[in-house]
């Protein structure tokens, strides 16, 4: 287990288990579906605790909690005055590291998660980015988290099990502890002694080759639009430069990319871009929504705006204002417990520099650094499209 710290002005605490246990360590291994039904299990009770009881005792101190599966990872919080975080954090402990599945409450959430797949299938905007995974790489984050109906059913209580045994124990845990009470000891060691954070195996994601996908899409009426240069992994040198260069081209109502779409042409409510990365692949993707007549002129002017980037960077007023953008970001995220726990938890799972090494390579962000990047971005032949586009009939 590795304990991470941080110290809040904030009256509410934060505790976060976060575990190397998403839905990428199923490929070709476990039955789709597993990581995340998993979580839901955790949930059920400890064998101190029925679900009741222990639903009741957070109530009664404060508690709000959750939990999610991602591609990458699970992740447990809680939330709870400072005052009543170690009492807190001893139930949400014992939640984790002591719980009680039976057969009959592995059946009753086995129907819970196959309501929560349903209704992932009348989501289009979920199937529409499950599809774009698919078209972007081969490997596990071509696959959905939820898995599907078919394997949700047919995961057994041996299965979940054997599971739990090898991803749930402290050498798998990241905890990360936010309040205003610098002495956080006393609750990390309710998980367990300190240990080197323990990393799981996982299939390789692969880049694909396919250059242009066009997907129709039933019940739809706008067009989504989705540019996509294939980028760099989390911990790649140029990924910050990459995101300085999104806040003044692509994020805000202030960004090129929304200037050109939106005000000038009316193309579209909205647009902007996302950098998503994993520790071995990484893409920026630009995406609007606008009407099926109107895509390929999108497309243009997308691709318009990124050669007049190329050919003269940068002014000295858009670098001012993706560097205060950017800055402020960062602020918000650790102005209040939750905001801090979880960017800690992120960059400790990923290896990253500690906030304050990457909020002074902002601070001195240059226009050749910047540039640098987009170059090695921007190359041709790096380009990828996929669109959406409502059903012909």
């Amino acid at each position: 287990m590795k304990l991470v710290f941080g110290q809040t002005g904030s009256n509410i605490a934060t505790v976060q288990v976060t575990l190397d246990a998403g839905s990428s360590v199923e490929y070709d291994k476990w039955t789709p579906g597993i990581a995340h039904l998993a979580e839901h299990m955790v949930f059920q009770g400890s064998t101190k605790m029925s679900h009741k009881e222990l639903m009741c005792t957070m109530a009664r101190l404060g508690v709000s909690w959750n939990a999610y599966t991602s591609h990458s990872r699970v992740c447990f919080f809680i939330n709870a005055p400072h005052e009543n975080i170690e009492e807190a954090t001893k139930h949400f402990s014992d939640m984790i590291l002591h719980r009680k599945i039976t057969q009959e409450s592995l059946d009753k959430e086995r129907l819970v998660v196959l309501e929560e797949e349903r209704g992932s299938q009348d989501d289009v905007d979920s199937k529409i980015y499950e599809s774009l995974n698919a078209f972007l790489c081969e490997g596990p984050l071509s696959m959905p988290i939820l898995g599907s109906r078919d394997s949700i059913s047919s995961i057994t209580l041996d299965e979940i099990n054997r599971f739990f045994d090898h991803y749930y124990n402290p050498s798998r845990m990241l905890v990360t502890i936010t309040s205003p009470n610098p002495d956080h000891q006393r609750l990390g060691e309710l998980f367990g002694k300190p240990t080197r954070f323990k990393y799981s195996s996982k299939a390789p994601n692969v880049y694909r080759k396919q250059r242009r996908k066009v997907l129709e899409v039933e019940g739809i009426q706008q067009s989504r639009v989705f540019i996509t240069y294939r980028a760099f992994p989390i911990g790649h040198k140029d990924a910050l430069n990459i995101q300085f260069l999104e806040h003044f081209l692509s994020r805000g109502m202030d960004s090129r990319l929304f200037e050109t779409l939106r005000q000038k042409h009316g193309l579209c409510y909205s647009a902007g871009s996302m950098l998503y990365s994993t520790n071995d692949v990484g893409w920026l993707i630009f995406w609007t929504e606008t009407a099926p007549e109107h895509i390929d002129k999108a497309v243009r002017l997308i691709g318009k705006e990124i050669k007049n980037l190329l050919a003269d960077g940068p002014t000295t007023e858009e670098m001012d204002r993706a560097k205060n953008k950017f800055l402020s970001s960062f602020y918000e995220k650790i102005e209040t417990s939750y905001g801090l726990n979880s960017i800690l938890s992120y960059r400790a799972l990923n290896k990253l520099p500690k906030v304050d090494v990457s909020v002074n390579r902002i601070k001195h962000m240059t226009k050749k650094k910047v540039m640098d990047s987009a170059e090695n971005l921007f190359q041709k032949g790096n380009r990828q499209v996929f669109i959406c586009k409502p059903e012909e009939k």
